[in-house]
């Protein structure tokens, strides 16, 4: 079991400054960017109304129920979570300060390209090595079970890489204006 471990932590060294390289654990995003959109509308009824209506359009999601979101039954605020496709993104945006005058607009990029690189590394040469390892990987056993769990963990990582930098999650905050 002890030769396990030293063959284990010598191969994942292998050209490499530190161990840690190979144990870093990456999240598995949903999104590859967070935006915000805070508006002050002057009817809020209809402008959530026509937001929807541009959110359906352009092919967004709802995060969870619309109804579930907070809001207010006379219509004072209105906060929405959308999924939307990157390549609608802008235009959801535009379409949406239409509505009402912007009090902030912020955008906040998740994706790591770096991170994304790592894992298709680190992916190639685990199995490369799993393969060239052959019959002795598989007398130990411990071993080929650390291989195989960070194999699977890399595999999800890069899988949810590639399908996030396609969606945006926009949270939008619709606030009436005082009646005067």
């Amino acid at each position: 079991m002890k030769t396990a471990l030293i063959l284990l932590a010598a191969a994942m060294c292998w050209g490499q400054d530190a161990p840690a390289y190979w144990l870093k654990r990456y999240p598995l995003r949903d999104y590859g960017a967070f935006w915000h959109l805070e508006l002050t509308v002057r009817d809020g009824k209809k402008a959530r109304e026509k937001a929807l209506k541009l959110l359906s359009k352009r092919g967004s999601a709802p995060v969870v129920p619309v109804e579930n979101m907070a809001s207010s039954d006379k219509f004072v605020y209105q906060q929405l979570s959308y999924a939307v496709p990157r390549k609608e993104g802008e235009k959801v945006v535009e379409g949406l300060k239409k509505l009402g005058q912007v009090k902030r607009f912020s955008r906040k990029d998740a994706l790591e390209p770096d991170a994304a690189s790592e894992v298709q590394t680190k992916l190639s040469r685990l199995r490369f090595e799993k393969e060239a390892g052959g019959e002795i990987l598989k007398r130990l056993t411990v071993v080929n079970a650390v291989i195989e769990e960070l194999c699977s963990h890399l595999e999800k990582v890069d899988d949810a890489y590639k399908k996030s930098s396609e969606r945006i999650l926009l949270n939008i905050s619709m606030e009436e204006q005082p009646k005067k």
